[in-house]
């Protein structure tokens, strides 16, 4: 599912550097917006930071930053690329000026998937109780 950043679409998010090729090209880091005391929790992703690596899976994994993401961001972090390969002709020049830290990318694909499992469980349990109720009724008829 791709994320729009500006005027680009980029691959991604992606959860962990792992899913990121080694391969050159422009990396954005996205952190989830939890939302404070005064504004809910949105789908949100803000532009952390923007880079430019030769091996994008090694910069995101070794990047200098990274501890001060986990600190400034308390929501989970993504990431996401632009491969050099993919988009030859695209000037990391004007993807700098055009993308700047505090920035929202739209992205559909931002849920929890513990939340997703807690939601089909808690309709699986609905799911029963309605059938018991049913059976309880079909029964009750019967003894009559």
């Amino acid at each position: 599912m791709p994320v729009v950043i500006g005027d680009y679409l980029f691959n991604g998010p992606f959860v962990k550097p792992e899913e990121v090729d080694e391969t050159g090209g422009i990396y954005v880091v996205l952190a989830e917006d939890l939302g404070d005391e005064d504004n809910e929790p949105t789908r949100d992703l803000e532009v952390v930071e923007v880079g430019f690596a030769n091996n994008l899976r090694r910069e995101l994994i070794d990047h200098e930053d990274q501890d001060q993401w986990s600190v400034l961001y308390e929501g989970r972090l993504f990431a996401a690329v632009l491969y050099a390969d993919e988009h030859p002709h695209l000037s990391v020049k004007n993807v700098f000026v055009s993308i700047q830290p505090g920035m929202v990318a739209q992205s559909d694909i931002l849920f929890d998937p513990e939340e997703d499992d807690d939601e089909e469980d808690h309709d699986d349990e609905e799911s029963n109780v309605a059938q018991l109720s049913l059976l309880s009724t079909h029964l009750e008829r019967l003894a009559v």
